[in-house]
């Protein structure tokens, strides 16, 4: 990639004015997710740059996030000791997971089937 070769869109003021931790394409659609320190996860349009929806649920910032590789689902880890698991789509949260004591830093669903989701904290 060179800067000369494809015009950069940038996007300011998302996730209230403050930083985004995560950012994940779907594996399927033109869409990216992204987990800001406000505590939201948004999806976006790729083709249109446009917020599609946020979801709302973490009590503090979120620090990764990772979609499914077959279902439109979404997993995302936050300070607040929390997984949580998300369908876009209805814009609820399906399931949230409580095992960890520390701030979850990182999460990976199994690429080859998404039948494992692996989740570490600090």
């Amino acid at each position: 990639w060179e800067a000369t070769m494809t015009p950069v869109n940038e996007k300011e003021n998302t996730h209230s004015s403050q930083g985004i931790q995560g950012i994940k394409f779907a594996p399927s659609d033109a869409k990216f997710a992204t987990g800001g320190d406000d505590g939201t996860l948004s999806v976006w349009d790729l083709e249109r740059f446009e917020e599609e929806r946020s979801l709302i649920g973490h009590g503090w910032d979120i620090k990764t996030i990772d979609w499914h590789p077959s279902y439109r689902l979404l997993a995302s880890g936050s300070k607040d000791n929390q997984v949580k698991l998300w369908d876009p789509r209805q814009r609820t949260c399906l399931a949230t997971l409580y095992g960890h004591k520390h701030t979850v830093m990182s999460l990976a669903f199994n690429a080859l089937n998404g039948n494992w989701l692996l989740t570490t904290s600090r």
